[in-house]
């Protein structure tokens, strides 16, 4: 027989990475199955509930949204802990509504649910724009009802910072009129979609690591921000369109802003205008602070 001790073992760090794809491979295909077929108001109700449980466990990621506020100090006039409360709270009611986003936000219903509050300006946007967004309302119903608005929307995603989510949010947004491009194409996709007229949808709010950056403050830390936004929008002469898809009171309602349309003038640099929508972002944010998920990281730990 074989002495088991004796045999080399896996690196803990693979051990990790597969028990994470079983967890979320088990979500992915038989609990959301299951969820989806639930009224939408049992769904959010469960899990607000599993998102308060999850905010008592008093986890990194809540750590790190409560310090993150409290750099803001007095500015947001919410207290702290309440504020991380609702954070999670918006947490629960965004998975619920992932959950049941494609079916709901079809061709034929999506209005129902989607007020887009000045439509008349998202109609100067047609001839191809670049939309700055953040991880603020829901990102999904955003890109959805730009979709149907941009016929199509291309939305800019990095799934190598956490591949089964990555994998999770294109099987969410496979759906038509949005189009997904993954960081490592986008070199070679995005120049021939603003080139054609079309429409690219970025998370503005992830903080670039290493290589070239702008730095800024931002939500009162220090800030890394990609490049990239300003530098399309200057190469390409396309406007940047800062949005925000933010609930509404209703289950499963939200609104859908252009809150600026940023054009580069003759003396702007691409830093220029990649502060400038920032800024835009920033102030949406703190009109509507607990819909932003506080927990990213600011990448300046």
């Amino acid at each position: 027989t074989t002495d088991s001790s004796r045999l080399p073992r896996p690196p803990a760090d693979l051990l990790n990475v597969d028990l994470e794809s079983l967890r979320y491979r088990y979500l992915r295909r038989c609990v959301v199955p299951a969820l989806s077929v639930m009224p939408f108001r049992w769904v959010q109700s469960l899990a607000c509930i599993m998102a308060r449980g999850v905010h008592s466990m008093n986890t990194p990621g809540r750590r790190r949204a409560e310090e993150r506020i409290a750099r803001l100090g007095d500015v947001l006039h919410i207290p702290r802990v309440q504020l991380v409360e609702q954070m999670y709270e918006h947490m629960g009611r965004f998975w619920s509504e992932a959950i049941h986003v494609r079916k709901r936000l079809r061709e034929s219903t999506w209005r129902r649910h989607v007020s887009v509050m000045n439509e008349a300006e998202f109609e100067s946007l047609r001839t191809g724009c670049i939309v700055a967004t953040s991880c603020h309302g829901n990102p999904a119903a955003c890109a959805i009802a730009l979709g149907h608005l941009f016929r199509p929307i291309h939305v800019l995603v990095d799934s190598s910072m956490h591949p089964v989510l990555g994998a999770w949010q294109r099987e969410m947004l496979s759906i038509p009129n949005v189009q997904v491009i993954e960081k490592r194409e986008s070199a070679r996709l995005i120049p021939k979609v603003l080139a054609d007229g079309g429409t690219v949808m970025m998370l503005s709010d992830s903080p670039r690591g290493r290589g070239k950056c702008v730095p800024m403050s931002f939500l009162g830390s220090p800030f890394r921000c990609q490049p990239t936004l300003g530098r399309l929008a200057k190469w390409f002469n396309v406007p940047i369109g800062v949005v925000t898809c933010l609930r509404s009171e209703m289950p499963f309602s939200f609104k859908l802003h252009l809150h600026e349309t940023i054009r580069a003038g003759r003396d702007d640099t691409s830093d220029d205008l990649t502060r400038r929508a920032m800024s835009t972002i920033e102030r949406a944010i703190l009109e509507e602070p607990a819909q932003y998920l506080w927990s990213l990281s600011s990448g300046d730990e």
